[in-house]
């Protein structure tokens, strides 16, 4: 086993992965989020007293839920992408103090097989014939 330190990080790819990884997140709770306002503002709109007022209320959690499905994701996006860069950041000055994260890597057992290989044949000159010396004739 030998032993490894991880001095830095790349701080803009650090930024990329982690807010690509907080959109996608964020549009899964945009997602649960915004179908929940969804159905309270469809049950809302359809209650069985309709007035103005509860009619404008669901209509405006219905709304709300839309935009929360196109909008948490992109601000989870930029979050993380601003988190990640920051967090990079921090971890390579500290560790320009310190010295960095230690760990321990192994070389892995070769998985593959051999490749099938065919024993060359023989050579058998009962077999062969020597090449014409002359074209054949037509």
């Amino acid at each position: 086993m030998a032993k490894r330190t991880l001095k830095s990080f790349g701080v803009l790819s650090v930024a990329k992965i982690y807010g690509i990884v907080c959109a996608i997140l964020g549009f899964i709770f945009g997602l649960l989020y915004g179908a929940i306002f969804m159905l309270v503002g469809g049950a809302m709109m359809a209650g069985g007293q309709q007035t103005s007022e509860t009619a404008m209320g669901g209509a405006g959690a219905f709304g709300i839920g839309l935009v929360m499905i196109i909008t948490i994701p992109i601000f989870y996006g930029i979050f993380g992408f601003v988190c990640g860069a920051l967090a990079a950041w921090i971890y390579n000055v500290t560790a320009g103090f310190i010295g960095g994260l230690e760990f321990e890597v192994e070389d892995a057992e070769p998985t593959y097989q051999q490749p099938y290989t065919v024993a060359p044949r023989p050579f058998n000159a009962d077999i062969y014939q020597e090449p014409p010396t002359s074209p054949p004739s037509y």
